[in-house]
C-alpha cells in the first residue's frame, strides 16, 4: 500500500515503481525488507535533478493493526533506514562515476567481469551499475568480452566538466588515472611473484612454452595491470617520493614485474615505460627504478626470451654494489656457490675490464682446481685464486701462448711454446678426490647442466677459452677478463 500512495502522490516516482514491478513480478512473495528495497529505496535513488533535491514526508498509520509485533519493528527499522537515502544515493553515484571513469579511461578494453577485479568492485555492483547504461555502452551478454563505448564522443562529455554539467557524472580525469594506477599495483602486488608459471627450469625459453599456460597465470586485468600502470601514474601526475606506493612496489616486485612482461613478450614496452617514469620520480637517493632500465638494457639478449633468467643472468652479472643487484641479491639462485668477479658500478662495467690487456687465448685449473692459469694476445701468462678471483702472479712471454695445461704434479705449466717453472706453486697442487659426479659444459651462450640450461651468459662471456674442474668454470673472454664461477645444480 505503501508503494501505490508513493506512485500516485509523488508523480517523479510512478515510472521508476511500475519498471520495478516489471522487473520482478514475483515482488509481492518477497520479505518485507526486498520488497521495501525494490519498490520504494530503489525507485528513489533513481531521482535525478530537482526531484531528488524535493522532501517527502512519509506518514505509516494503523500499524497497531499487524498481525505480529515483529512486523512492526521490521517497518519501523526500514524507515529509520530510509535517512541515509542521500548518502547510499551519493555511494550510488560514487560507483556509477568510478566505473564510468573507469572504462573511458582504459588504454584497453576490459570485460566487465576482468574490470570488476582490476577496480576490486564485485561482479554484482558492476552488473547493477552496466544495467542502466545500455544506452551509451556496448555491453556483451558474455561477461568475458569487452565493454565499449557507443559513441567515442562520449568519452569527452564525461571527461569535459562545462558539458557534462551535471556533477554526478562527471569525470575527474586526473583522479580516476590516479585510482587506476593504485589498483593496477595492488592487483600486481598480489599476483606476480617468482616463476609465476612454475616451470622450475632456469633456462626455459618464452618460444618453448604455449600460449594458452601463461595465459592461465596472467588473466587479462593482470596483464593489463602489467601494461598499463605507469602510463596511468604518469596522466595522474602524481610525482613519487621515498617509500611510496610506487617505491615499495618497485622494492619488491621489480623482477617479477619483468619476468611478467617477459611471458606476455612485452618487454620492450616495460623498458619504455620504466625509463619514462624516471621523469616523474622525486626521491633522495638512487633506486632500483633508476637502474632497472640499465639492467634490462645490458641483459637485453636474454631476459626477452629466458624470463627466469631476470633471477640469474641479470642479477649475477649486474654490478656488485648496484642498487638492484643489492635489493634483490637474495634471489641470486642458491645453486650459484661462487660469483663472478663483476665491476663495483655500472660505468665501469661499460669501460674497462679487468684482467689481461688483450684476448685470452687458454684458461687451464691446476690438479686440485684452486689455481686458474690463463695466456693472452698480449704475450703474458697469469695465475689467478680459483677462489677469490684474485691475481696470484704474472709471466711475460717472449710470444703469443695459444694453448696451456699443468703438469700433474702441479708445479709447472706445459705451452705449446715449452714450460712455465711456477715458483709460487713449487709446493705443488695435486689433484683432488670428488666424490660427485659433475655435468658442467658450456654450450655456446650457455652453461648448462645434463640436460638444462641453467645460466645464460652475457654478449662478453661468449666465444671464450673455456676450462672446467669439477664443478668450477674458468671463462678467459676477447675482452681479456678472466672469470671463475661454481655451482651446486643438486642443492
Amino acid at each position: 500500500s505503501i508503494t501505490v500512495q508513493l506512485a500516485r502522490n509523488v508523480p517523479a516516482l510512478h515510472q521508476h515503481i511500475c519498471d520495478a514491478i516489471a522487473e520482478r513480478s514475483d515482488i509481492s512473495s518477497r520479505s518485507l525488507r526486498d520488497q521495501w528495497h525494490h519498490l520504494v529505496v530503489g525507485p528513489f535513488l533513481k531521482l535525478v535533478g530537482k526531484d531528488s533535491q524535493s522532501s517527502y514526508v512519509l506518514v505509516i498509520d494503523a500499524l497497531d493493526e499487524c498481525a505480529e509485533d515483529n512486523n512492526i519493528r521490521i517497518i519501523l527499522q526500514l524507515v529509520a533506514e530510509i535517512r541515509s537515502l542521500p548518502k547510499e544515493k551519493e555511494e550510488l553515484y560514487g560507483m556509477v562515476r568510478h566505473i564510468l571513469g573507469s572504462i573511458v579511461l582504459l588504454f584497453s578494453p576490459l570485460s566487465s567481469a576482468s574490470l570488476g577485479r582490476l577496480i576490486h568492485l564485485q561482479t554484482r555492483d558492476i552488473d547493477q551499475t552496466l544495467d542502466v547504461l545500455h544506452a551509451i555502452l556496448d555491453i556483451p551478454e558474455d561477461r568475458h568480452r569487452p565493454l565499449r563505448l557507443h559513441h567515442p564522443s562520449f568519452r569527452e562529455f564525461l571527461l569535459d566538466k562545462k558539458r557534462c554539467s551535471n556533477s554526478n557524472f562527471w569525470v575527474n580525469e586526473k583522479q580516476v588515472h590516479r585510482a587506476l594506477a593504485t589498483s593496477c599495483i595492488q592487483l600486481m602486488s598480489a599476483s606476480l611473484k617468482q616463476d609465476i608459471c612454475g616451470m622450475e627450469a632456469p633456462g626455459v625459453l618464452v618460444a618453448n612454452v604455449s600460449s594458452n599456460r601463461v595465459e592461465q597465470y596472467f588473466t587479462p586485468e593482470v596483464q593489463y595491470a602489467c601494461l598499463y600502470w605507469v602510463q596511468h601514474l604518469q596522466k595522474s601526475d602524481a610525482r613519487l617520493h621515498d617509500n611510496d606506493v610506487v617505491h615499495q612496489f618497485l622494492q619488491i616486485h621489480l623482477l617479477h614485474w619483468f619476468e611478467a612482461l617477459s611471458w606476455m613478450r612485452r618487454i620492450s614496452e616495460g623498458i619504455y615505460t620504466i625509463t619514462s617514469l624516471e621523469s616523474v620520480a622525486l626521491v633522495s637517493k638512487p633506486t632500483a627504478l633508476h637502474e632497472s632500465s640499465s639492467l634490462i638494457w645490458f641483459r637485453n639478449m636474454t631476459v626477452p626470451y629466458a624470463p627466469l633468467q631476470i633471477y640469474c643472468s641479470a642479477l649475477i652479472f649486474t654490478p656488485t654494489m648496484s642498487v638492484v643487484r643489492r635489493q634483490f641479491k637474495d634471489r641470486i639462485p642458491r645453486w650459484m656457490q661462487r660469483l663472478p668477479k663483476i665491476e663495483n658500478d655500472w660505468s665501469a662495467l661499460l669501460q674497462t675490464l679487468e684482467g689481461h690487456a688483450d684476448r685470452v687465448n687458454a684458461v687451464a685449473f691446476s690438479p686440485d682446481g684452486k689455481v686458474v692459469a690463463s695466456a693472452s694476445n698480449d704475450k703474458t701468462v697469469r695465475l689467478w685464486d680459483a677462489g677469490s678471483g684474485a691475481s696470484l702472479q704474472m709471466f711475460p712471454v717472449d710470444a703469443v701462448v695459444q694453448t696451456l695445461s699443468f703438469s700433474n704434479d702441479g708445479i709447472s705449466l706445459q705451452t705449446e711454446r715449452g714450460q712455465l717453472h711456477l715458483a709460487i706453486l713449487s709446493h705443488g697442487l695435486a689433484a683432488s678426490e670428488s666424490s660427485r659426479s659433475w655435468a658442467i659444459f658450456v654450450n655456446q651462450q650457455w652453461i648448462s647442466w645434463g640436460m638444462d640450461n641453467m645460466l645464460w651468459l652475457p654478449s662478453e662471456y661468449r666465444r671464450c677459452c673455456v676450462d672446467i674442474h669439477s664443478n668450477v668454470v674458468a671463462l678467459g673472454c676477447g675482452s681479456g677478463r678472466v672469470s671463475v664461477m661454481a655451482f651446486d645444480f643438486e642443492s
